[in-house]
């Protein structure tokens, strides 16, 4: 089993962000049945097919400044209403997006070894696509607000001043309602969803060097082609006026990857080792955004093998991760692709992470 990729975020309710998405998931568990061929005493070769289970998780709150205004209110196209005096961050409902899709991949290995100090690998792991279709759900969030003036719809029918604008959400777009929510319930009507999701093409090549005394030197190079994770476009297809829909312009740049690391086996009983990782980051400026604020990265990491009994193992790990501050945003654009105008924040991050696994050899 194998999570080459995978992220989870969350954020308070009072954050900006919120609107991008409080809490977000992305899963992908990869299942790798593998044969691997010995060639020759020097020369292995591996392949497999990689049985991916997807799983994407979205929760975000949706400003109604930046949700469209119904044409029959005689209003030109792309009219948000925000042009009509509705303060940027008022939250009018809460959106959950789920979906779960399972894919296949491949992956391909080699070994050399030229001799009994020095050996050389690589692997290739192919890209895995998931096609999402899952189902959306949505609550009222109330906003208070009430029409400041009375505004005619048609010659007939009329908003008055005073009429709350949380119920207009739920009245039909003939009286210049949004027609998204049950007015009994507060709930939207259900909508389904669709999305595209590339984990991206991974390659690695590495070598380890047997120094003697117990000690071996590792030290490997990874390209991750993230240029294939570019838009992100979450469909609705029955959202008839266009408030729900979006694509997410991601803009990822390919990775490198440079790691090295060192072991020791100080006797039957215990080895040590130790490693350092760096990797450039994906994310352009202009989309470092809430879901993933990415950026170069530096990692220190320990662990160790202790020989229980002569069939049980154990193993102790911890990594360090260092990120670089970077600039982001915490809104997306209301049309076409961000700039590093945008960036309106500075994120930070770290961790610590703790490994324990235990074996037994039969």
């Amino acid at each position: 089993m194998f999570a080459p990729y995978g992220l989870e975020t969350r954020w308070p309710l009072a954050f900006d962000g919120r609107f991008a998405g409080y809490k977000n998931i992305l899963q992908s568990l990869y299942l790798q049945p593998t044969l691997a061929y010995e060639v020759s005493p020097r020369f292995s070769l591996g392949a497999g097919l990689d049985v991916v289970l997807g799983k994407v998780e979205l929760n975000q709150r949706l400003d109604l400044a930046q949700t469209s205004v119904p044409t029959s209110l005689g209003v030109p196209d792309s009219t948000v209403f925000a042009q009509f005096g509705i303060a940027p961050g008022t939250d009018f409902a809460n959106a959950h997006l789920e979906a779960t899709k399972t894919t296949v991949a491949a992956h391909f290995g080699a070994i050399f070894k030229v001799n009994d100090q020095l050996s050389f690998g690589a692997r290739f792991l192919t890209q895995a696509k998931f096609d999402y279709s899952g189902t959306a759900s949505f609550t009222q969030v109330p906003t208070g607000l009430i029409v400041p003036a009375d505004i005619v719809v048609t010659p007939t029918d009329t908003i008055h001043a005073g009429t709350p604008i949380d119920a207009l959400l739920g009245a039909p777009a003939s009286l210049g309602g949004l027609d998204l929510f049950n007015p009994t319930t507060g709930v939207f009507r259900s909508q389904p969803v669709t999305t595209t999701i590339k984990n991206p093409a991974m390659m690695t090549v590495g070598l380890a060097y047997k120094v003697g005394n117990g000690w071996t030197l590792l030290g490997d190079y990874q390209l991750t082609w993230w240029s294939q994770f570019d838009t992100v476009a979450l469909v609705f297809p029955t959202d008839a006026y266009s408030v729900l829909g979006r694509t997410l312009y991601e803009r990822y740049r390919n990775t490198s990857g440079f790691r090295v690391g060192a072991e020791w086996a100080k006797d039957a009983k215990w080895t040590f080792r130790g490693g350092y990782l760096y990797h450039d980051g994906a994310a352009p400026a202009e989309t470092v955004t809430p879901l993933l604020p990415e950026g170069e990265r530096n990692e220190f990491t320990a662990g160790t093998t202790i020989k229980l009994t002569s069939a049980l193992t154990a193993d102790l790990a911890y990594q360090y991760i260092r990120q670089n501050d970077r600039r982001g945003r915490t809104r997306e654009p209301l049309s076409g692709p961000a700039t590093t105008g945008m960036n309106n924040g500075l994120y930070t991050f770290h961790a610590h992470l703790f490994g324990v696994s235990l074996g037994y050899a039969f």
